[in-house]
């Protein structure tokens, strides 16, 4: 089984980045900003990895928070989520800047 970061780090996601790019060739930049703002719009709840891990090992972090602030918990799973999206923002980015 694949997991997410894994899958970010594949010649598969790699050949998806570069269709977008390819055909949004106006608007690429700008996709990979969208992409970013709109997964830091989630939530504020935040905690750093590397892999997945490091995702799971870590979500103690937000779901304490989550408790502490009488959160919903169906936040623990956006915040579980963000390290990923993080992750394919920076990869998207770089592609798309290489030439610029």
């Amino acid at each position: 089984m694949v997991t997410p970061l894994g899958f970010i780090q594949s010649e598969e996601f790699e050949g998806e980045i570069s269709s977008i790019a390819d055909n949004s060739d106006d608007l690429k930049v700008e996709i990979g900003l969208l992409f970013l703002a709109d997964t830091l719009a989630k939530t504020d709840l935040r905690f750093s990895a590397r892999t997945d891990e490091e995702i799971e090992r870590n979500a103690y972090i937000v779901q304490r928070e989550v408790q502490e602030r009488g959160l919903h918990p169906n936040l623990v799973n956006a915040a579980k989520q963000i390290p990923v999206s993080l992750e394919v923002a920076r990869k998207y980015l770089r592609f798309v800047t290489e030439d610029i």
